[in-house]
């Protein structure tokens, strides 16, 4: 977002960090309960501990692009590396990101619905990693909710929840990938 700015000529000078709110009472206290409401989630869906789930948080429209994701995981699957996928939200595309789901074999996709936001902390819980490959988000409360949970996050670079002073810190709790490259994605 900065860069945008810049780009137009606003003076570093004029801008103000502000932080973009979540309930953190209860963030905290889920937080706390982080290992309980994890194995909740992944009994319901007969996730073993050891395994790896990715989660995703949003509606199902074209501009969220959590289809990068399914077809990341095929790649993964090519080499061997099996993994479980939270698909947190409803949309248009609910149907069409399931037939595209379909063709996995070995990794497997969950399509939940919409999540409410007092359930949406457990599967930030069972979430070993957040990923976010919006082809356009100014700055996602998801990815906030994630990190406060613990996860570290693949967002894509046209997300503007990353940078020095934002959520995601590159290299620390978080990468950044060039938006559409699914193998730099599946990386």
């Amino acid at each position: 977002n900065e860069a945008f700015y810049r780009h137009f000529g606003v003076s570093p000078s004029r801008f103000i960090r502000m932080h973009f709110p979540i309930d953190l009472a209860a963030y905290k206290a889920c937080f706390a309960a982080r290992e309980a409401l994890s194995n909740k989630i992944r009994q319901q869906y007969e996730i073993n501990a050891g395994e790896l789930v990715i989660s995703v948080v949003g509606k199902l429209v074209p501009w969220k692009n959590q289809d990068h994701l399914i077809a990341a995981l095929a790649v993964l699957e090519n080499q061997g590396i099996r993994l479980h996928l939270f698909m947190l939200g409803s949309g248009p595309l609910l149907d069409a990101w399931k037939e595209k789901a379909a063709v996995l074999r070995q990794s497997k996709v969950y399509f939940p619905g919409f999540v409410g936001i007092d359930e949406l902390p457990a599967y930030y819980a069972a979430t070993d990693i957040y990923a976010h490959p919006a082809s356009a988000e100014p700055h996602s409360i998801a990815v906030s909710e994630a990190i406060f949970m613990g996860c570290p996050v693949i967002i894509s670079d046209r997300c503007g929840s990353y940078g020095e002073s934002d959520d995601v810190q590159e290299g620390i709790n978080g990468f950044v990938y060039p938006f559409g490259d699914i193998n730099a994605l599946a990386e």
